[in-house]
């Protein structure tokens, strides 16, 4: 009777211990499988303006790709007065139908306009200083090299070189800056107005997500948002109703910059590129102000230390999406 009441107990302890060791390989595959999807090659293509593309102080989107690791391969094709839309909705006509007359003041962000096509681009070149430009330019500003980045900033240009032969896994999507500042639009409700067109940030700003998704379906895309909430204010605004209209991710960098309008005690002053304390300047600047020389441009810090900054939290929220 002993021996037939162990012979019963005993499978049920060999399942038991079976189970046991299938439970602890599952969690062992687990944390093996999480570990290559955290170990894997990722490329990120930054598609930005002079913010992002930096300058004497380097360049975050560089910094955010050092910091999540050797694994991870930033390409920063960010341009300085890069602008998603072309033109003013309220500048449209049968003549001009994108509102391009909306960028006459300052041509520079027309031509490096993201949502233009290269084609598009060279008759704008073509016409310029002609009866049918809509602006004029100095001539000797064109230099072969502006030319040639103009030509390179546009959907069909470099952003898809780098989709359709990079593998480019995610577009930080650091956008909006510029498009505030057209005639009288800057700091403006304006910024929030939804067009089926290029004629707005939102509007020019879909357009270019579809031809992300036209050359790279696989690759999703990311919007960077902008770094303070105050500067600008309908700029984080309209970043949020892009995201809500195209159901696309987005972190919110002003939530953790702290870079308010806020007045502190200046307590030192700005010379060439850095901050050098003196305890004698009491003048009233903004927090922003303290942390970059011109109020706009972290890369004008030649210290370095607001790109470094703003890279440890891009990074830290980027970390949080794609892992």
């Amino acid at each position: 009777m002993k021996n037939r009441a162990v012979s019963k107990k005993y499978p049920i302890r060999v399942i038991a211990a079976a189970a046991v060791v299938i439970a602890v390989l599952a969690v062992l595959f687990s944390a093996y499988r999480r570990q290559i999807y955290l170990s894997r090659d990722i490329n990120i293509l930054w598609v930005g303006t002079s913010i992002p593309a930096g300058d004497a102080g380097g360049d975050y989107p560089s910094m955010v790709g050092e910091l999540l690791g050797d694994h991870v391969q930033v390409y920063n094709i960010s341009l300085s007065c890069g602008t998603a839309r072309c033109g003013a909705y309220e500048y449209v006509s049968e003549e001009d139908p994108l509102g391009m007359a909306g960028f006459s003041h300052f041509p520079r962000y027309l031509l490096s306009c993201l949502s233009l096509s290269r084609a598009e681009k060279e008759e704008l070149l073509s016409e310029i200083n002609t009866s049918d430009s809509l602006f004029s330019v100095d001539e000797s500003y064109l230099t072969e090299r502006r030319l040639s980045t103009y030509y390179n900033f546009t959907w069909d240009g470099e952003m898809k070189t780098y989709l359709t032969d990079y593998d480019i896994d995610y577009v930080v999507y650091d956008m909006g800056y510029n498009d505030t500042d057209v005639l009288d639009y800057e700091n403006s409700e304006e910024l929030l107005t939804v067009t089926d067109d290029r004629s707005s940030y939102i509007g020019a700003s879909e357009f270019i997500f579809e031809k992300i998704a036209e050359y790279s379906p696989d690759t999703e895309i990311i919007i960077a948002g902008h770094y303070a909430r105050d500067d600008k204010p309908y700029l984080w605004q309209a970043q949020e109703l892009l995201a809500e209209d195209t159901g696309v991710a987005i972190y919110k960098t002003w939530e953790y910059t702290g870079w308010t309008d806020e007045l502190i005690t200046a307590g030192g002053s700005w010379q060439d590129g850095y901050w050098v304390e003196d305890e004698t300047i009491t003048d009233q600047i903004t927090v922003l102000e303290r942390w970059l020389p011109d109020g706009t441009h972290p890369g004008y810090d030649r210290s370095g230390e607001a790109n470094r900054y703003l890279a440890q939290i891009h990074a830290e929220l980027l970390r949080g999406i794609i892992y």
